[in-house]
């Protein structure tokens, strides 16, 4: 088992705050957005974790106008979602 296993396991406490000071580091709104769609694609629990604690913070990011997003659409889509 040794190697297989990570060294360390973080809390979702600490992986919510690792996240929310790389979202902060991004500087367009697009950034933000592209790491929060990314941060979804890859573990959702933690997503969903971070909107709830930093709403405010959160929000503008994911519901913003999207032209620009729309634009730059195919430099982030990974998988279909369907619709919601």
């Amino acid at each position: 088992m040794h190697g297989l296993l990570p060294p360390h396991i973080g809390t979702l406490q600490d992986q919510r705050e690792r996240r929310k000071r790389v979202l902060d580091g991004r500087h367009t709104a697009f950034g933000k957005y592209s790491n929060m769609r990314d941060l979804q694609d890859n573990d959702e629990t933690l997503f969903y974790s971070l909107i709830a604690e930093h709403t405010r913070n959160c929000s503008p990011s994911l519901h913003t106008r999207g032209g620009r997003r729309l634009q730059r659409f195919s430099e982030i889509w990974r998988k279909p979602r369907g619709l919601f």
